[in-house]
């Protein structure tokens, strides 16, 4: 299955029912549990084992039939006998033939899009990541290496179209894409600052692992609608040492950059952060600045014990406690991404709803695509407007939440 989709998937975790279709048109009905989930040896896809329930005979007997028939089917397509097997009626449809190869689920990546595409498999790799570390393995150096150079070299080509293409991967799990947030515009904000690119791309692998080791969590302390605990507290404050850890294997990773982006992620200047309660005379300034777009990304997430944030708000929020958070980073946070920034659904006067593509040095929209007016909410719009033709949708009245009208850039 999807990985995206398996991530939520626990070991024991009941199913009832599970259905099985084949070709012949037999179908086969079972309860059970999960008993493992992992990514395929390619990390593209997962693979969930079942252990079902006791069944009665005749089930019992379709099962094994099924197990069988999917066996010899399997062995056809890697024989070298010169006889080959005949083929399984399991696996053809009622006219005899076997049907065509089943088509990949539809996404909603558009085909042009290259960078939307390429940040995808940055997901799936993420994705793929969680299960092997649900299942205790480890963060594999190699494929990380590989995903940050595709994500720096994504940064270098194009700023707008790299946050636009985020907007893309609403499906993912909110982990993923809260990762792929942060990790996508730390790097953007090292590189604006004009830091060398072996540091650009040790924050952009760090920042993509930062928070992974939260897999490893109860949901009771992930998913808590109530304040935590001194004790929840500190088994919440675990997965930053857990991620460090994993990362001392990546001999080509800079140990400090690795504890300055995820290990002062969760760190305040005020010493009230986690899991060091580090001050500010202790913070690094690549650490000030993680701080920063750490939290911003985080609250505009949606949590079991409070909504999603406004984008204002949590400007406000950087900005208004300096004692907490960096001001000399928030500012250039704000300046860089804006008010209306790329990828946000941006509301107008005239009631129009149009996703931000480019802004201009004031941080306001200066390219976007229109998609709804609120006043006639059944027609659905597709027109790109730039600069002056703009200025006919009225005033922008700031941005809506990420879900809102089930709306999704395209």
């Amino acid at each position: 299955m999807p990985l995206a989709q398996a991530v939520a998937l626990s070991e024991n975790q009941r199913f009832a029912p599970l259905e099985l279709h084949f070709p012949s048109r037999q179908s086969l009905r079972l309860s059970g549990s999960i008993r493992h989930v992992r990514s395929d040896e390619g990390w593209r896809e997962a693979l969930v084992g079942c252990e079902f329930d006791e069944p009665g005979i005749d089930t019992e007997r379709l099962l094994w039939y099924c197990v069988k028939e999917a066996e010899r089917e399997s062995a056809r397509s890697v024989t070298t006998r010169d006889k080959a097997l005949s083929p399984s009626p399991l696996f053809r449809g009622p006219d005899g033939k076997r049907p065509a190869p089943r088509q990949p689920e539809a996404t909603s990546l558009p085909v042009g899009n290259a960078t939307a595409r390429r940040l995808k498999k940055i997901a799936d790799y993420l994705s793929a990541q969680i299960l092997t570390l649900q299942n205790g393995g480890s963060i594999v150096s190699s494929l990380l290496s590989r995903h940050a150079d595709t994500l720096v070299t994504l940064s270098g080509q194009g700023h707008d179209a790299l946050l636009y293409a985020l907007g893309y991967l609403h499906g993912e799990t909110p982990l993923v894409r809260h990762s792929l947030g942060v990790a996508v515009r730390a790097t953007d904000l090292v590189r604006w600052q004009g830091y060398p690119e072996d540091v650009i791309k040790a924050v952009a692998a760090s920042a993509l692992v930062h928070d992974l080791g939260k897999c490893q969590l109860p949901t009771s302390i992930l998913e808590s609608r109530e304040p935590l605990d001194a004790e929840a507290r500190a088994r919440l404050a675990e997965h930053v040492p857990t991620v460090l850890a994993q990362l001392e294997t990546c001999r080509w990773l800079s140990p400090e950059i690795a504890r300055a982006i995820v290990g002062e992620a969760n760190e305040r200047r005020d010493g009230s952060g986690y899991p060091a309660a580090l001050d500010d005379t202790q913070l690094s300034a690549l650490g000030r600045m993680m701080a920063v777009v750490d939290v911003i990304d985080a609250l505009g997430q949606p949590r079991a014990d409070r909504d999603a944030w406004p984008l204002l708000e949590r400007y406000r929020h950087v900005l208004g406690h300096p004692a907490l958070f960096d001001a000399t980073w928030a500012q250039r946070y704000v300046r860089r991404f804006g008010t209306s920034p790329v990828g946000s659904l941006a509301r107008f006067s005239s009631g129009a709803l149009a996703w931000v593509q480019r802004i201009d040095d004031q941080g306001r929209p200066a390219q976007v695509h229109l998609v709804l007016n609120t006043k006639s909410p059944q027609r659905r719009l597709d027109q790109i407007l730039k600069d002056e033709d703009i200025a006919q949708l009225g005033k922008c009245e700031g941005v809506l939440p990420e879900a809102s009208y089930g709306l999704h850039p395209s």
